[in-house]
């Protein structure tokens, strides 16, 4: 199985195992979440150096314990990795090295409604 959210704090248990609490969004509510990294993966995560707010994403397996009479599930890392954030979508110029405002001649029009977008600017003209 496989979650992404992001780090709402890391807690270092021991110096082999630690616990990741990330954000995830479910039904319109954040929910945290509670992780355990222990061996090679906590190394990893160390060699990462996350912080709070960082958006990972992980692969995870289950294991279920019985205690006293009733079975307790814990969840464990067993892949981590530091995602990107998506940049926002910007008009830049064609000078600036960006995108393009426009890719062909003919989209210079505005819906088919006769106006003229000025591709350096994108402002309208007429």
């Amino acid at each position: 199985m496989e979650i992404t959210g992001r780090i709402f704090t890391i807690n270092r248990l021991t110096d082999k195992s630690a616990q990741i609490v990330i954000k995830k969004q479910m039904d319109g509510k954040v929910v945290p979440i509670a992780i355990e990294v222990f061996g090679f993966w906590k190394e990893k995560m160390e060699a990462m150096h996350l912080n709070k707010n960082d958006k990972i994403s992980g692969k995870f397996y289950l294991k279920s314990n019985l205690y006293k009479g009733k079975y307790y599930t814990n969840i464990y890392f067993k892949s981590i990795e530091k995602v990107e954030d998506k940049q926002k979508n910007t008009f830049a110029t064609n000078s600036g090295g960006g995108q393009r405002l426009f890719e062909k001649e003919d989209d210079n029009m505005l819906n088919g409604i006769g106006n003229i977008i000025d591709e350096d600017t994108g402002e309208v003209l007429l």
